[in-house]
């Protein structure tokens, strides 16, 4: 499907032979996103639309983390999961654990244990897995805020009642549910970690961006997958001409069980704080139409790395970096997720003269061709962001 639009109407896409824009980002004008696309609707399952989702809630968690610890608080990731089998439906057993969640939540009892730890809010996000052993693995993690650090012994308290709370909800909505299954354990239904560093909470959340490219989209229990790993490996496997039936099947029935799931869900408190995040860096930023012309293609213009940190004026919101014209998009990037991602990644650290670059090798352009005219830190940067998304290879043109 051709993912360019002009607009909709009634409720229908009208597609265009208009080039994709690379503009930056209203929320943080370093951060590069499309324009000329539309999301589809299940943003969180489709790896073109769950980059643009990431950036801004990552970014608004690690300043509230910095906020968080600089007023004496502290965060902790909590991870949530019950027992699971090959013969339990996978959205069943995803409904189980979102069910239970909600029931451990909410009510006075939830409200008398955020007091007694001093929890001033949570961020939650689900995880699904799959393994050919034991079926779909449903967790959830959240990352709680506290006004406090807590001791050992409270963590142990805390981590004690959440369990027995836990248990109790897993038994009640399996039962509706009609679903067989054992009881968590107390050492792996309910797992409390913790300070440590942004970026493992921010992983574990499934908000560290990068967890969309090949090299990190394994499952972290060997022989687990998450969608992403299963999607990859469908890809590679038509790309090998080796049969994809089963993971095709698996990959089906991930949409059948996260349909109408919300993948990070924020406490009413944290959201409004998010909503005016969000719209404080909107109301500040002015939109550039950035119809200027740009430079000559391979031009002296781009010599010098666009080092963002070092400019006096911040980037403008809304400028554009790049186009990339139809028949380049549909042959050398819309096919291919993890290329959107890269692209975006080197727009962002190199400018156009990276994109020129990057598209000039998907097009078939070998490397020391594209050395004689590029700069050393884009042929630099533009191998790494290749290279991470696997499909730097020696050349064979």
């Amino acid at each position: 499907m051709r993912l360019r639009f002009k607009h909709r109407a009634g409720g229908k896409a009208e597609f265009t032979a208009e080039p994709v824009k690379i503009i930056r980002s209203m929320a943080d004008p370093t951060v590069a996103v499309f324009d000329g696309l539309f999301r589809c609707n299940s943003p969180w399952q489709c790896p073109r639309c769950v980059a643009g989702l990431i950036g801004p809630r990552m970014q608004f968690l690690r300043e509230l983390m910095a906020e968080t610890r600089k007023a004496g608080g502290a965060c902790y990731l909590v991870t949530l999961t019950t027992s699971h089998r090959a013969y339990h439906d996978g959205q069943k057993m995803r409904q189980l654990v979102t069910r239970a969640m909600r029931r451990v939540r909410q009510g006075k009892h939830a409200q008398q244990l955020a007091a007694a730890f001093g929890i001033t809010g949570m961020v939650r996000a689900l995880e699904l897995t799959h393994s050919m052993r034991n079926g779909f693995h449903p967790h959830l993690h959240e990352l709680i805020f506290t006004n406090r650090e807590l001791a050992a012994w409270e963590l142990d308290s805390y981590r004690a009642r959440l369990w027995t709370r836990w248990v109790v909800a897993i038994d009640r909505e399996a039962t509706k549910l009609g679903i067989v299954a054992d009881a968590p354990t107390l050492d792996r239904g309910v797992v409390v970690s913790p300070a440590a560093d942004d970026a493992t909470y921010l992983a574990k959340m499934g908000l560290v961006a990068e967890l969309l490219l090949a090299p990190a989209k394994q499952g972290r229990q060997p022989g687990h997958r998450n969608q992403w790993q299963l999607l990859h490996d469908i890809r590679a496997g038509e790309l090998a001409k080796a049969d994809t039936g089963v993971d095709v099947a698996i990959w089906d029935a991930f949409g059948r069980a996260t349909r109408g799931a919300q993948y990070i869900a924020m406490s009413p408190h944290l959201r409004k704080r998010f909503t005016a995040w969000v719209t404080a860096r909107q109301l500040a930023l002015a939109l550039d139409d950035g119809d200027a012309p740009p430079p000559e293609r391979h031009g002296e213009a781009w010599e010098a790395p666009p080092a963002w940190d070092g400019l006096a004026t911040p980037p403008t919101a809304g400028a554009v970096l790049y186009r990339v014209d139809a028949a380049t998009w549909d042959k050398c990037v819309n096919l291919y997720p993890e290329r959107m991602y890269a692209l975006l990644r080197v727009a962002e650290e190199t400018g156009p003269p990276g994109c020129d670059a990057v598209l000039d090798y998907w097009r078939g352009v070998p490397f020391p061709e594209i050395e004689v005219w590029a700069p050393p830190y884009v042929v630099e940067r533009v191998r790494h962001w290749l290279g991470l998304v696997q499909i730097l290879a020696p050349p064979d043109h």
